[in-house]
């Protein structure tokens, strides 16, 4: 899949009154190699740099600043199976003891799988770093309470 993003970026490139680079490179995205680390093991220490993301420590002073390496998310794959892991365990409650009180927590957690393991590769994939992980959250919960209204 290709796409050309220079358009956009030059556009926010000369809004912020940057130089922008005329030349037209396109951005190539393949898939199979942006969640080619998905299943591999990672420390706690890459963990810690996903999330210190959007500081004044990380967030690049400008945009042709930003690395230009592949983006591999892997921790909401981690953050999925942990909220299914979860689900399936108050399921086995509910069936194998027959306790209505998992039903309360099987509503929560089975809402809240897939959007919010979503929000986490979202959260992972945003190359600019100028993002912190309590804006994002933020976002979601006041999204999320305003969304019934």
């Amino acid at each position: 899949m290709r796409r050309n993003y220079d358009n956009l970026d030059d556009t926010i490139a000369k809004r912020l009154g940057e130089k922008v680079d005329e030349t037209n490179e396109q951005v190539e995205i393949h898939l199979s190699k942006m969640f080619s680390s998905v299943f591999k093991w990672h420390t706690k220490d890459e963990a810690d740099r996903i999330f210190i993301a959007g500081t004044k420590a990380t967030t690049p002073p400008g945009l042709r600043k930003v690395s230009s390496r592949p983006v591999k998310p892997c921790f909401f794959t981690r953050v999925f199976l942990v909220l299914a892991l979860s689900f399936t365990m108050l399921m086995l409650l509910l069936y194998l003891f027959g306790s209505d009180k998992a039903i309360p927590g099987m509503i929560f957690i089975g809402s809240l799988a897939v959007p919010f393991s979503l929000l986490m590769m979202f959260f992972e994939i945003n190359v600019y770093q100028n993002v912190s992980f309590l804006q994002v959250m933020q976002t979601f919960l006041v999204g999320g309470a305003f969304c019934h209204y």
